[in-house]
């Protein structure tokens, strides 16, 4: 199978009628979706900066141990899995919108 039959067969249209509507992407998707890749691949750099600095800075206010530094990470995690449930049920309930908003503020 070629490369264009291949990307072709991703855009099968679901019925005839659709089919027939020859709809092709919208111009400038393409910057977007990069700009959009550039944010996440830049959001997560910096969780896992901020993860890796944490770790770092406690350890160095205790040299010798990572006892605070291990304390620290279980209870990041603990806290992650006991909210996780009831923060995703908040974000399902409320306008995506809000929710957004919320979460940058």
């Amino acid at each position: 199978m070629e490369d264009s039959d291949a990307s072709d067969s991703l855009f099968l249209a679901s019925s005839p009628d659709e089919a027939s509507l020859n709809v092709e992407p919208a111009t400038g998707v393409r910057p977007v979706l990069l700009r959009l890749y550039l944010s996440h691949a830049l959001s997560t750099w910096h969780s896992r900066m901020f993860e890796f600095g944490a770790v770092l800075f406690l350890a160095s206010i205790v040299p010798g141990t990572v006892h605070y530094a291990s304390i620290y990470a279980l209870v990041r995690s603990l806290a992650a899995v006991a909210l996780s449930a009831w923060l995703g049920d908040r974000v399902d309930r409320a306008d995506r919108l809000v929710a957004v908003r919320h979460s940058i503020g």
